[in-house]
């Protein structure tokens, strides 16, 4: 998971480049294009790149992995949305994985979290 767009449209061009299957879901789509898009993860489509986005549970996500931390408007670590974002492995009495990627500078809301 992904906070910015940008980013995440970055690394959407990055996975297709490198030949994965991958889709984007972000904020500013209807809900019929969230649907269509979930629809095409759910057939076949491996990788799910999303911003921050709430109230999705797919059974299918079997690990999630947060490119950068969930951070409040003041960047202090958001306890809720993180628990959030992991707690999509743990939907439908499955267990999962989640990765967090960070870096030296980033690391202390990883403590924190």
């Amino acid at each position: 998971m992904v906070d910015k767009k940008k980013m995440a449209l970055w690394l959407v061009n990055q996975m297709v480049e490198q030949e994965h299957a991958v889709v984007l879901l972000s904020g500013e789509i209807t809900v019929q294009q969230i649907m269509s898009i979930l629809d095409r993860f759910r057939e076949g489509k491996k990788v799910l790149v999303t911003t921050n986005h709430k109230c999705i549970y797919i059974e299918q996500v079997k690990i999630v992995i947060n490119f950068y931390l969930p951070v409040t408007v003041t960047h202090a670590p958001d306890y809720d949305t993180y628990l959030h974002r992991i707690g999509r492995t743990g939907c439908f009495s499955k267990k999962g994985i989640a990765i967090n990627l960070v870096s030296g500078r980033i690391g202390y809301k990883l403590h924190r979290l």
